[in-house]
């Protein structure tokens, strides 16, 4: 009997026993390394290059951490990716298509927080994701086309383009409000926001194609 979508999906979340060992140690490795590094040479950074040091590492520690997540979630659907290799082609499109309208959004919003702070927050967040789902539909069909001419799979060009629609439009609505969440909290979104909205775009991005690709490739 086919399993059904919640069955693949679940198997591909299901992590392997040396996938998690290696993570852990991994983790244990890099954590060890900085802390060696910060008490060498943490006292001798900061005099240098003064208080940015300390703001803008946490943002890219944490980034460093997700990365490695996104990279265990692509380990996870490697029976996927054995099925239909012509998936991974399409990742780096689509994660820099949402990295992206990401960057777009949070320099509009940080420099808009910078000239009117007290800007309609609701107002300006839905034209962001009014403007992220008419991209999104853009491009999806731009690559469903790109796809279709160059690979003729047409299950895959949808696949593509519900992935970049879904994510895009994600992205434009998160790393708005995430900045502005940012300047309500007192902390500097022009340092903070783009590693770590642009990390969390990248794994959810992972997750919504791969959810996508099993549900339209295995299941229907």
């Amino acid at each position: 009997m086919k399993p059904n979508a919640a069955e693949i999906l679940l198997a591909g979340w299901a992590l392997r026993p040396y996938d998690s060992l290696y993570f852990v140690v991994l983790f244990f490795i890099i954590c060890v390394l900085i802390v060696v590094s910060s008490a060498f040479f943490g006292r001798v950074m900061i005099k240098v290059t003064g208080l940015f040091l300390t703001v803008r590492f946490p943002a890219l520690f944490l980034g460093l951490i997700g990365g490695l997540i996104a990279a265990s979630i692509v380990t996870n659907f490697e029976d996927m990716l054995n099925s239909y290799i012509i998936l991974a082609s399409f990742i780096p499109v689509i994660v820099y298509l949402t990295d992206a309208i990401g960057t777009q959004s949070q320099t509009l919003v940080v420099r808009l927080l910078a000239l009117e702070p007290d800007f309609s927050t609701l107002r300006y967040i839905v034209r962001e994701v009014k403007i992220g789902l008419i991209l999104g539909i853009i491009f999806a069909i731009m690559l469903f086309i790109a796809e279709f001419l160059g690979w003729q799979q047409i299950k895959l060009g949808i696949v593509v383009g519900i992935a970049v629609f879904f994510s895009m439009a994600f992205q434009a609505f998160f790393a708005t409000y995430f900045s502005i969440m940012l300047a309500k909290l007192k902390k500097d979104p022009a340092l903070a926001s783009g590693p770590l909205a642009t990390i969390i775009s990248d794994i959810t991005t992972i997750v919504m194609y791969f959810s996508i690709a099993i549900i339209i490739l295995e299941s229907l």
